[in-house]
This record gives C-alpha cells, structure tokens and sequence, in this order.
C-alpha cells in the first residue's frame, strides 16, 4: 500500500454492502479505495471473522495506526467541537440487533460524509457515541 496522505477535503467512499461502513470511512481518511482496504486488512487478518460492533472503533484504530495514521479516541460532545477528521460512531434508530453506523466528519468543510446516505433515515448525530479522531 503507498505511503498515506489524509486529504485537506475528504472524497466520498461508497459502502457495498450494509456492514462496510467503517472500512468506507478509513478509505475516506486515506484516500484509498474500499477495495484497497478490504484487501490490506483481510491480508493481514487485522479483523476477526467475528466482526463485533463492540470492538468496531478498537479495530478501526488497529487497522489506521497498523495503515501507519496516528488517530485517538475522543469523547464525542457535538461535531461543532470536531477539530480534526474524525470517524463518528452512531446508534440506529433501529437498534434491535444492536446496529451501528459510522460517518467521517470533514472538518475542512464542516460537514458529514457519510459512506451510505443513510444518517438523516436511521440515525441522529444526537446518538453518536465516540469518535475516532486524526491526529496526523
């Protein structure tokens, strides 16, 4: 995988299927594409076959600090106090099977990009729960 660069403007990255989100925002984060992450963390076994969401942000800073991208939890407090891109972990609304969703919070832009264009269907930024922040 070439050297990484965080863009200044986060480009979308679509998702293929329901459960690729987080791996779309570390594409987003990285300027890859989603099948090049796929392929650097199925290569390297960076997940478990029993993908969890409880450990969706541990294994999605792994898979960034292992990519070599310096990033750290942050208590999320509102995106107006984001000061870095950032993955936003969200609660569904529909939360029965215990459904979760990440976004990327563009902070040169101010806005959300979100990997599947479902936020304003299922999910509140009000039920975000952490965030992963770049540090470089």
């Amino acid at each position: 995988m070439q050297e990484i660069k965080i863009p200044k403007r986060i480009k979308k990255v679509r998702t293929q299927y329901d459960g690729d989100c987080c791996m779309a925002c570390i594409a987003m984060l990285t300027s890859q594409s989603l099948q090049d992450i796929k392929n650097f963390v199925f290569k390297r076994k960076l997940i478990s076959s029993k993908f969890s969401y409880a450990s969706y942000g541990v294994e999605a800073k792994a898979i960034l600090n292992r990519m070599g991208v310096k990033c750290r939890f942050v208590k999320y407090k509102g995106l107006d106090k984001l000061t870095r891109h950032s993955i936003v972990f969200v609660i569904s609304f529909d939360n029965d099977r215990g459904s979760h969703h990440a976004v990327v919070w563009d902070v040169t832009r101010k806005c959300i990009v979100d990997p599947s264009d479902i936020l304003d269907k299922r999910l509140s930024y009000h039920n975000a729960y952490m965030c992963l922040e770049i540090v470089a």
